[in-house]
């Protein structure tokens, strides 16, 4: 999304409605930034005390709640890397989140402005917090999901040290009685000839000519051997002196099917979590986005009358202005506010349009607070 910029203006020496109509005049001539008035309510000013107290509440309060937009923007960006960077599909009280902050308007209803402020931030606070506990009990579930189908692909597709064998041994290979029994054992390649000198006499009662070659990949072969069971210990110990892996391998019929059917099964649970985390995401980088804008322009207000006084003579506006038209941007907005102001910045910031990210918002003729999104 495109920089904006939260702005109060004061307007002491000038009337809000001629704040705004220099704001139109301008940018109608030069287009450098869209600016739109921002009606907010009266909110309770209480003391100087709670003023300043308020002032540093919400300064770490828009860090969290910032945070936790950010982090969801992560996970949605993790489906929809073009969603969460522009939040295109994103509603916002039911209004895509560009008219919603092109039109911000302060949610009465919700938000009631005669509550003191101290105790809106904290039910603004509540509820980003209570949204990122949401997030994460979501996120763990979709995470350990994913996690069970990797690990069952991973036996699919892995190393034959570890891949699944009820998929890759034929049923009619295996010999499971009384008395026999059948193995899996991992033969480096380059030791196979070896192996096949070698393996009947490993131990006693290994039933000749039993081995058979199930697999290869480029590091190991895999061979079954049927032997008698009272060797059975025997046999995996010494092989595995002999550098050969006997694989913990039980013969149950139909576990191949079964196999293939939970991972069919956790394919169509990740899918159905995904689709519906994602969706969720969507609705709660919407609520997320309302709560850390009311909470801006709280911030706003409690810095507009910390700086300018009482009683409150100022008008709010969000800007937003065009690539590389920062510094004309903000030249427009220091003529809105006096004449005689717009000289002083020039010198803050010079001939380099860049610069203007980098000039001292207390030094500025207007309050600046600047959307993280």
């Amino acid at each position: 999304m495109s920089e904006r910029w939260l702005v109060s203006l004061p307007t002491r020496e000038r009337s809000e409605e001629d704040v705004w109509r220099t704001l139109h005049v301008q940018n109608h001539e030069q287009e450098h930034a869209q600016c739109h008035p921002v009606d907010v309510p009266p909110l309770p000013v209480g003391t100087l005390d709670d003023l300043f107290g308020a002032s540093d509440q919400l300064l770490k309060t828009c860090v969290s709640v910032e945070a936790a937009l950010n982090r969801l923007k992560r996970v949605l960006g993790d489906f929809d890397p073009r969603a969460a960077e522009s939040m295109a599909h994103v509603d916002v009280e039911g209004t895509r989140a560009e008219t919603y902050l092109q039109h911000f308007a302060w949610n009465e209803a919700k938000y009631p402005s005669h509550k003191p402020i101290r105790e809106t931030v904290e039910a603004l606070h509540g509820l980003a917090m209570d949204t990122e506990d949401v997030l994460k009990t979501r996120s763990n579930e979709y995470m350990q999901c994913k996690g069970q189908l990797a690990g069952l692909l991973r036996k699919q597709t892995g190393s034959l040290a570890v891949r699944e064998l009820s998929s890759l041994v034929p049923d009619d290979w295996v010999c499971e009685s009384e008395h026999l029994t059948t193995l899996a054992v991992v033969v480096p390649r380059s030791d196979e000839n070896e192996w096949m000198k070698s393996y009947e006499t490993i131990t006693e009662l290994v039933v000749p000519r039993s081995a058979k070659k199930v697999i290869e990949d480029q590091e190991s072969c895999l061979y079954t051997v049927t032997l008698f069971r009272k060797v059975e210990e025997t046999f995996k110990r010494k092989a595995r002196g002999e550098g050969y892996h006997v694989r913990d391998y039980t013969f149950e019929p139909n576990a191949s099917h079964e196999s293939k059917d939970r991972i069919a099964e956790l394919q169509c649970t990740l899918n159905e979590k995904e689709a519906a985390l994602e969706e969720w995401c969507r609705l709660a980088l919407g609520e997320v986005l309302s709560v850390y804008m009311h909470l801006l322009v709280v911030q706003l207000f409690v810095e507009s009358i910390l700086r300018y006084g009482l009683p409150p003579s100022f008008t709010f506006g969000i800007v937003q202005p065009r690539k590389k038209h920062e510094l004309q941007a903000q030249s427009v907005l220091a003529k809105a506010c006096s004449n005689s102001t717009a000289k002083s910045l020039k010198s803050l910031i010079g001939k380099d349009s860049n610069a203007a990210s980098g000039v001292d918002k207390m030094s500025l003729p207007y309050i600046l607070l600047t959307l993280k999104l």
